[in-house]
Formats: structure tokens, C-alpha cells, sequence
């Protein structure tokens, strides 16, 4: 069991699991927010829904401070 443990952790170690929103910073949430937004994205450009593609990108914009209000 041990070993098999090892294997699984081999540079793997830093803990990439959910935290509490009371621990995150904001620009924690943001990145989290920026990064499902993505592959959000990825997947309506994929099934060539292009205006649920713009909406999504519009918001990733404003997430990031370059959009409108």
C-alpha cells in the first residue's frame, strides 16, 4: 500500500483539492471563476454555440478587467 501511495504522490506535492471560500482571496475566486469559465468556453466553441462562446468570453473580459460593466 505504501508504494502504491508513493507512486500516486511523485511530484505531486502540493494540494490541489477544494478549499473553503473563507480561506480564498478574491483573486483566488477569480482565477477559479477565470479557469471553469475556459473550459466552459473550449466546449461551446466545440459545439459551435457561438453566442453562448461570446457571452461566455464577454464575462472572461470583464473578470479580468478588460470588458464592459
Amino acid at each position: 500500500m505504501i508504494k502504491i501511495t508513493r507512486q500516486y504522490q511523485q511530484g505531486h506535492d502540493e494540494h490541489v483539492g477544494s478549499m473553503p471560500d473563507a480561506l480564498r482571496t478574491p483573486d483566488e475566486r477569480i482565477e477559479e471563476r477565470l479557469a471553469k469559465l475556459a473550459g466552459e468556453l473550449e466546449r461551446a466553441v466545440e459545439q459551435e454555440d457561438y453566442e453562448r462562446a461570446a457571452r461566455l468570453k464577454k464575462e472572461i473580459n470583464q473578470l479580468k478587467g478588460r470588458g464592459e460593466a
